[in-house]
């Protein structure tokens, strides 16, 4: 039997289970117990010590073991963080807006750069693979990019501007930091160029605008200075100018007072002229109308008639003058009311039809099929039109032609008197409307005040109208006057 230690665990392990299968046995062929358990406890000692050894090994490999692989571990755990660490690195290296370039100091190539390096001057990644930078560089030439690559790496860095050409020739300002490296062995610079293009032109807008802002300064100052002295001078003449506008005032006042005091005399007098004009016409009037009616020899009828004629005519002169003495003064009262124009119309045409007789002219009027209620005063009316055919048939020749139309347009009441008499000069269409102004004209008999025109323009005023004319030198006139029907509603 070999020695106990030099037996392996399985050899242990095997003569312990045949023990005990002998322990089993002797039990059943009743073997002395106590010396088969002696034996039993013997060699299971010696096996608890050669297994406590063999235990002693293994964790001694096992822990050997476990350090290789926790330093494997560890190892492929810095492998994996340089990896995302290049990863991210790689990432910013890629996305950031500043153009990023490894550049070759001996040869000026572009070994390595990111995607905003080429794409800031419109080259195609393989297109800018094949540059130096003399290819788009500006303000250096080929040598003096060599120059500076050579100072760079004796200087270790540089800061600078410069200019750069983009693919389609267009030239940019940039900056440039540059930092000179090595990488195995090699030189070379790892340079960041950011376009300022932009914020050099705004540099230079602000520097125009400062130069601006200065200018208008120095301008403006100017101005004050020149606007001081003004203002010193203007502030005495300003001192004067009060006082004479005091002056001025006091004058006003006194000058108004006076004519207030006139236009009231006037009043005053207009209003005794009238009183005094109309207390013998009233009973002549009615005298001479009665003794047309009551004398029988023709010869006193016609005198009696004239008689009457004369004081009806200058019954309506003082008519008119008071009416434009009320217009004038805002006193003017109107009565209005629906009336049926085209009634009105052949009313006064068949009043004036015996007077264009005797003249041997033609009074003709003219009228729509229909012509609405107008709410208007009547009188006033009547007193405008029978005044401007009374003045057609006075200036137009034997044989003329007087027209008398009404319409309504753009509601509005428009009335009309044509003739084809002797017209009225340029010059004194707008003077006609004007109190006591009479107009020189062919065949006119200077037997009134000028009243009429003037008169009628108060009345068309009075009902919101306009009143005009036009007229032809030797071709005749049409008065027009038009009335909103809206605003006599």
């Amino acid at each position: 039997m070999m020695a106990d230690q030099d037996k392996t665990k399985e050899q242990l392990i095997s003569e312990l289970m045949e023990l005990r299968k002998q322990v089993t046995e002797s039990k059943a062929l009743e073997i002395s117990h106590t010396q088969l358990q002696h034996d039993f406890v013997e060699r299971d000692k010696e096996f608890r010590r050669l297994y406590d050894a063999t235990n002693i090994q293994e964790r001694l490999l096992i822990d050997a073991v476990a350090e290789r692989l926790s330093r494997a571990a560890e190892r492929l755990q810095t492998r994996e963080l340089f990896r995302a660490s290049e990863e991210r690195y790689r990432a910013i290296f890629e996305q950031t807006a500043d153009s990023i370039a490894l550049v070759d100091l001996e040869t000026g190539a572009l070994t390595d750069f990111n995607t905003a390096a080429h794409k800031n001057l419109g080259y195609s990644r393989e297109e800018f693979k094949r540059l130096k930078i003399a290819d788009f560089e500006v303000v250096e030439s080929a040598e003096e990019v060599s120059k500076h690559l050579k100072q760079i790496l004796k200087e270790g860095y540089d800061i600078f501007e410069t200019k750069h050409r983009t693919k389609s020739g267009e030239i940019r300002d940039i900056h440039v930091n540059t930092k000179a490296i090595q990488i195995g062995g090699k030189n070379f610079t790892l340079t960041i160029s950011r376009d300022i293009s932009e914020s050099k032109q705004a540099e230079k807008e602000l520097n125009e605008y400062r130069a601006y802002l200065e200018h208008l300064v120095e301008s403006r100052t100017a101005r004050l200075k020149e606007t001081n002295i003004k203002l010193k001078g203007a502030v005495a003449k300003r001192r004067q100018a009060e006082q004479k506008t005091k002056q001025l005032y006091q004058s006003e006042k006194i000058l108004r007072e006076q004519l207030e005091e006139q236009i009231k005399r006037r009043a005053d007098f207009t209003r005794g002229l009238i009183h005094e004009l109309k207390t013998p016409l009233t009973p002549m009037l009615g005298a001479s109308e009665m003794l047309a009616d009551r004398v029988k020899d023709e010869s006193l009828q016609r005198l009696a008639k004239n008689i009457n004629r004369g004081a009806q005519n200058l019954n309506n002169r003082v008519n008119d003058l008071m009416d434009l003495a009320r217009g004038e003064l805002g006193m003017l009262e109107f009565q209005y009311r629906a009336v049926d124009v085209s009634s009105l119309l052949h009313e006064l045409v068949d009043f004036l039809a015996p007077s264009a007789i005797r003249k041997e002219q033609s009074l003709n009027l003219e009228l729509p099929d229909s012509l609405p209620l107008v709410r208007m005063d009547e009188d006033r009316i009547r007193q405008v039109i029978l005044n401007l055919l009374n003045n057609s048939l006075k200036f137009t020749k034997v044989g003329g032609i007087i027209v008398l139309r009404a319409c309504i347009t753009d509601g509005k009441l428009v009335i009309e008197v044509e003739d084809n008499g002797y017209g009225i000069a340029k010059q004194d269409e707008q003077r006609l409307f004007e109190p006591y102004f009479a107009s020189k004209r062919k065949g006119e008999r200077r037997d009134g005040l000028g009243l009429g025109l003037p008169l009628a323009k108060l009345l068309i005023d009075g009902h919101g109208g306009q009143i005009r004319l036009e007229s032809k030198k030797g071709r005749g006139s049409v008065f027009r006057f038009s009335i909103p029907i809206k605003a006599t509603q």
